[in-house]
């Protein structure tokens, strides 16, 4: 990192702050460009995706961020969310250019509070490693998303979305070091590499509950470069399409 560069707690900073000290003011550039370009891959998987009419499960809307993308696109489908956190008050305040029902919940929730028959997407937007956080583990998160998915119809799509490590990082155990203590003491971001979810371990879950992967692509976000050589942090949108049932179905066991 250059000496001109000072970084500063966090708890006495926004985000914005904390970028712009890391940065040196460029933090649209090395942030919200980002943040934007991640959330409009989401919507525009929705636009291919999703037919005009058709519904959309939303599970960890947080502020409706991935909603906010889909405005440019004028979606003629409607989207009903989950979210457990306070922000969904913030959600409910949204003005958007089609149907959205914001509801405080979780995952598990989501079929008491709507009808969910016939859902054509069911998108986790950057939520997956906090859902199972809260759930206890990936697999209490696997034998609960088995009970929901049931709801997507065939033909339809599961869309996870979710911060990682750059695999360059977690190959060298001495930068994923670094990196994790960085990321805690800056901006916050305190799971280990064992909480995290990868594109790989999604995609194999996924299969073997009988959705086959159709797109995936990683984006850079929270640019390190200057401290590690890298970009740390990423994030991948993994969309997979739902087939018919197979014998996985019943004998699923998730992995740990």
């Amino acid at each position: 990192m250059g000496d001109n560069i000072h970084i500063v707690p966090t708890d006495t900073l926004s985000m914005k702050s904390v970028f712009d000290n890391y940065t040196n003011g460029k933090y649209a550039e090395s942030y919200e460009k980002a943040n934007a370009d991640f959330y409009t891959d989401m919507a525009l998987q929705l636009m291919k995706h999703v037919p005009p009419g058709g519904r959309v499960l939303d599970i960890g809307t947080g502020p409706a961020s991935l909603e906010k993308a889909l405005v440019p696109f004028n979606p003629e489908f409607s989207v009903i969310a989950v979210e457990p956190s306070d922000t969904v008050e913030d959600a409910k305040k949204v003005e958007l250019n089609f149907p959205y029902d914001p509801v405080r919940g979780t995952m598990m929730d989501a079929p008491d509070l709507f009808d969910l028959n016939d859902i054509d997407a069911m998108v986790f937007p950057r939520s997956p490693h906090e859902i199972a956080k809260s759930m206890g583990g990936k697999p209490e998160f696997w034998s609960g998303f088995y009970h929901i998915d049931q709801y997507v119809k065939v033909g339809g799509i599961v869309m996870f979305a979710d911060p990682m490590y750059n695999p360059s990082v977690v190959s060298n155990p001495e930068l994923l070091a670094a990196a994790a203590e960085w990321n805690k003491k800056h901006i916050g971001h305190n799971d280990s590499i064992e909480q995290m979810f990868t594109p790989a371990q999604v995609s194999f879950e996924l299969q073997l509950l009988g959705f086959d992967p159709v797109y995936l692509n990683v984006h850079d976000h929270q640019q390190h470069v200057d401290e590690f050589g890298v970009s740390v942090n990423q994030f991948f949108v993994l969309t997979s399409k739902k087939g018919k049932k197979n014998e996985n179905w019943t004998n699923y066991i998730p992995t740990e």
